[in-house]
């Protein structure tokens, strides 16, 4: 269960932050964030709730100006440049308020690692961008595997993981191969689980999803479609829990904050999506002092 105090702290300084910053997000999706990061770091301190709650923020952004069918390209690479470490003085984008929040959230996490995760999160949304631009002119749609090569980074929880190792000092460089695998095998649960809740509002988008890959590839209807997705999904959860438990102790709580994430997210996504604040647990949060 979520600590309600904890998260309504961490969700009253994201709504102070985001105004400072002219975010968009509306404050149910900033409780969500917030919601979802004092669940997958019970433990941790305020400085890392706070900063992944910023990340979320960040990307909830992101998402939001290219779900716009001409999106934005320039945002993207402008992002990836300053992941990378680039400075920008004059960012071209019609969205600079993006890249100055991220700028400082880089700094403040002080992470190679994490900058090189966020990195390719934007090269993956760019590929994926050019995919949505593909289907929209001539209904294209990509290969699953294709799909979720690319998936896997614009989920953006590899950054956000990357993000609590840093923040809560985790060695950056240990067990790396299997750090990677906890990472990638997460994010496929994650992305898998939004991809089935969010089917129909992305198709009327414009945005080709897992499930409709899967109609298009085993030529079945909308309801095996999701059931052999789940089946997916389902899966690489049983891959995630072993491979949590093969993580030295030293990485131990890393890797059960990966399981609690992916937990709290998809059960989430069982009932809605983010945008929304399921009664149950707005239930539990009333209760609570």
């Amino acid at each position: 269960m979520v600590n309600a105090a904890r998260a309504k702290s961490i969700h009253a300084e994201l709504l102070t932050w985001a105004a400072a910053h002219s975010m968009r997000a509306s404050s149910t999706r900033l409780q969500a964030v917030a919601l979802s990061m004092t669940a997958m770091c019970p433990d941790s301190g305020e400085r890392t709730l706070v900063q992944c709650g910023r990340l979320g923020a960040i990307i909830l952004e992101i998402d939001d100006v290219m779900d716009i069918s001409a999106g934005d390209p320039t945002l993207l690479a402008e992002c990836r440049a300053i992941a990378l470490g680039r400075r920008l003085f004059y960012p071209l984008t019609p969205n600079p308020h993006i890249v100055v929040a991220l700028e400082e959230l880089c700094n403040e996490i002080d992470s190679s690692h994490f900058r090189r995760c966020f990195a390719d999160c934007m090269t993956g949304m760019s590929v994926e961008y050019g995919q949505r631009q593909e289907f929209l002119r001539s209904g294209k749609v990509p290969a699953y595997a294709e799909y979720l090569a690319w998936a896997v980074s614009t989920i953006s929880t590899t950054a956000l993981w990357a993000a609590v190792g840093a923040l809560d000092g985790y060695p950056a460089r240990a067990e790396h191969e299997l750090r990677g695998a906890v990472c990638e095998t997460g994010s496929l649960c994650v992305r898998l689980a939004n991809d089935l809740r969010g089917f129909r509002r992305e198709l009327a988008e414009g945005k080709p999803n897992a499930v409709l890959i899967q109609m298009h590839e085993a030529g079945v209807a909308e309801e095996r479609a999701r059931e052999l997705v789940d089946a997916e999904r389902r899966k690489h959860y049983r891959e995630l829990s072993g491979l949590v438990s093969a993580l030295s102790a030293g990485l131990s709580g890393w890797g059960q904050s990966v399981l609690r994430f992916c937990d709290f997210v998809t059960a989430w996504y069982e009932v809605a999506e983010l945008s929304v604040i399921p009664a149950e647990v707005e239930e539990a949060l009333d209760r609570e002092p």
